[in-house]
């Protein structure tokens, strides 16, 4: 695996439309228009308080992402950050992104305000 994985950052949103569109194609999720999606993506990740968002880039171009959003649970007592989003190029799978991509998420959410971590996940058919 050679690939860096990072914070979002504004200029990546482009970049990252198709990975979403292709995460939403394949979860069966109806009504990807690039526009909002794209102006809702740049909008939790510009706000600590709403969401952190990394992206795992290989030979220059995104190959997978994940998005951690932070919503307040009274069953937790507090903040937790919970991941929303999480996908990885077919092309890129076998190569370690999916392993270390919620590590990088795990060491970047913000641990001071975060009672718990956990993702939610769609069991496989």
């Amino acid at each position: 695996m050679n690939a860096d994985i990072r914070p979002i950052d504004p200029q990546d949103i482009p970049l990252l439309l198709p990975l979403v569109e292709q995460y939403w194609l394949f979860e069966d999720i109806a009504g990807f228009e690039a526009a909002p999606v794209g102006r809702e993506l740049a909008r939790a990740c510009a706000d600590p308080k709403l969401a952190s968002g990394w992206v795992a880039i290989a030979r220059g171009e995104p190959v997978g992402y994940l998005l951690a959003v932070y919503v307040f649970s009274l069953e937790h007592l507090g903040h937790t950050a919970e991941i929303d989003e999480f996908f990885v190029l077919p092309s890129a799978h076998g190569k370690g992104y999916r392993r270390c991509t919620p590590e990088a998420c795990r060491r970047g959410i913000r641990p001071a305000r975060v009672h718990e971590r956990r993702a939610a996940a769609r069991p496989r058919q």
